[in-house]
């Protein structure tokens, strides 16, 4: 019950934490910590994983990429098309899909498809799709212009979406077959996604278009649904390594801080002179609050869901070593073990 009432105290006093925290055991405070890693790190995973595959899709500014998959569909890739896109143990095949598609909006390009077997030439491929629309040449020099398209590039165990703006370019020379970029617009928004686990009824990119019910009502949605699912794998693995980096930058800085405290209580002018596991028991004492309050937060303004506890602890950490170091506190001058 004494501990109880101490940890609830330590949520707002520091004082209890400086007066008290040395007569409770270490693994109370190592208790402490880990639930407060613990939700420190759950505004950060929410974030990540509220994130949908089709958010490209669905923004208000998606570059009518929602126009450019529902042409695709109907003019290349429906069910009685000579072209033919499956995901077969979890890697997309294309068949007669050699020259891939350029859809085309008021008079502009603004999505150019493309199949990539072997993804080890994505660079190169990006390249060539940012130079083929030539709408301008500089007749002093050999400076080209060129409009770049969003793009779709289905490799086969990934796929990549590059969205750009409708007035997006790029200014390229060539020379001895090799171009050179420059003066490029940089995408507005991309993502990567994977083939893993989907599902067989979104399996087959044909079965999106019948051409004999031409019923395009559920192009889009079945678009939806595949980016949904082919995002959920890279998605989950980002949340995961993520979450453990973060925690691993919390632990250190809680550690550099209970060190900062550590030297600060050495000093002259402190009354308490702490040993640096006792420094290091008072900080994980002090996280909770702060991570409670970082998350509370978080809910409000994502903006800092990864940052918020970071941020709330670095503050109760200086008001800790203040009230600890100061000499205003009239505690005797003794070492804390």
């Amino acid at each position: 019950m004494k501990t109880l009432k101490f940890i609830l105290a330590s949520l707002f006093s520091n004082k209890r934490i400086v007066d008290e925290g040395s007569q409770h055991p270490f693994w109370v405070a190592i208790i402490i910590f880990l639930i407060s890693l613990v939700i420190a790190v759950v505004p950060m995973t929410v974030s990540i994983m509220s994130v949908q595959g089709s958010s490209l899709i669905t923004t208000t500014e998606n570059y009518a990429l929602d126009y450019s998959l529902q042409k695709f569909s109907i003019d290349y890739l429906n069910d009685q098309s000579e072209a033919k896109a499956d995901v077969i143990d979890d890697q997309m095949v294309f068949v007669n899909f050699d020259e891939g598609a350029d859809i085309s909006h008021n008079g502009h390009v603004t999505l150019a498809v493309r199949y990539l077997p072997n993804e080890n030439d994505l660079g190169k491929l990006l390249k060539s799709i940012k130079t083929s629309y030539i709408i301008e040449s500089e007749e002093t020099t050999d400076n080209k212009v060129s409009e770049i398209p969003s793009m779709l590039i289905f490799g086969k165990t990934n796929m990549y979406l590059y969205l750009y703006a409708g007035n997006a370019t790029c200014t390229f020379t060539e020379s001895n077959g090799e171009i050179t970029i420059s003066n490029e617009t940089q995408a507005a928004r991309s993502q990567a996604y994977n083939y893993v686990d989907i599902p067989e009824n979104l399996s087959s990119l044909n079965s999106f278009y019948s051409v004999d019910s031409k019923n395009t009502d559920n192009i889009l949605s079945s678009w939806e649904n595949f980016f949904d699912k082919a995002y959920e794998n890279p998605r989950n693995h980002a949340a995961l390594v993520s979450s453990f980096m973060f925690l691993g930058i919390d632990v250190a800085i809680v550690i550099i801080l209970a060190l900062v405290l550590f030297l600060l209580s050495r000093t002259k002018s402190s009354p308490v002179k702490l040993n640096f596991l006792t420094a290091l028991k008072f900080d994980m004492f002090a996280t909770l609050s702060p991570a409670i309050i970082g998350m509370i937060i978080s809910l409000f303004w994502s903006a800092i869901a990864y940052i918020g506890f970071i941020i709330c602890f670095g503050i109760r950490a200086t008001f800790l070593g203040m009230k600890t170091t100061s000499p205003n506190n009239n505690q005797p001058d003794t070492v804390r073990k």
